[in-house]
């Protein structure tokens, strides 16, 4: 039987314990402040902001971590960034909890992420 990808923001949180929920609302909050003319989309089962038809960042959840993705942004730079930037391993903030975020660099980071959209 083949799995299908979740097509709501609902279906993707179904599959993650609280803590993970509460990360990942808390970077939806987060982008949607940050870059008030993003559009939030579901894109092969995770959540994706788009400027202009354009993907910029999403949101994956995993079972250890929340990532917030940056994609076409092989430009950014942070010390505090994983993944090599390619489609298959963006760049990337992990999020193992709310308290360990840093919401600075990550705004700075969408700032840039949006403008290279």
């Amino acid at each position: 039987m083949v799995k299908s990808k979740p097509k709501t923001a609902d279906e993707i949180f179904s599959k993650v314990d609280d803590d993970k929920k509460a990360v990942a609302e808390q970077l939806r909050i987060l982008v949607k402040a940050t870059v008030p003319k993003a559009t939030e989309i579901i894109r092969l089962g995770k959540i994706t902001f788009t400027l202009d038809g354009k993907d910029f960042a999403g949101i994956r959840l995993t079972k250890q971590h929340v990532d917030l993705l940056f994609f076409r942004a092989n430009s950014l730079s942070s010390p505090h960034l994983k993944g090599r930037g390619t489609a298959t391993d963006p760049k990337h903030l992990q999020v193992f909890a709310s308290k360990d975020f840093d919401e600075t660099v990550a705004k700075r980071l969408l700032k840039e992420a949006s403008e290279s959209a």
